[in-house]
């Protein structure tokens, strides 16, 4: 089993692990909390990027099999269009959530240095 390195998810994972520390370690002092916060928001959106990418991989797999296939009937053309209209879906939703979530983890985090 071939091992692969997935650059964008450890930055995720290390920099939720990060900004959890500094809001737990440094819970009265200010900059300390603020920083946590600004890690936190880049933690989520880099894995909305991921995310979004791996959506991107798959609906292109479903591409590259329906052009292998000449002939699709109705049946497997609904099917398929059904799956991209949900991975579509999913990615809008992915994007919107984890990016409002970021901007309100970084308003936060700027507030409490006031």
């Amino acid at each position: 089993m071939k091992f692969k390195f997935n650059l964008k998810l450890t930055i995720c994972l290390v920099s939720l692990f990060v900004g959890f520390v500094l809001l737990i370690v440094g819970n009265q002092n200010k900059y300390c909390q603020s920083f946590g916060f600004f890690f936190l928001a880049v933690g989520i959106i880099f894995f909305a990027i991921d995310r979004t990418n791996k959506i991107d991989k798959k609906c292109i797999e479903i591409d590259k099999l329906i052009d292998k296939e000449s002939e699709l009937d109705d049946e497997k053309l609904i099917d398929v269009n059904a799956e991209f209209s949900t991975l579509y879906k999913q990615k809008k939703r992915i994007n919107i959530v984890s990016y409002l979530c970021a901007i309100l983890f970084a308003i936060v985090g700027f507030f409490v240095l006031i």
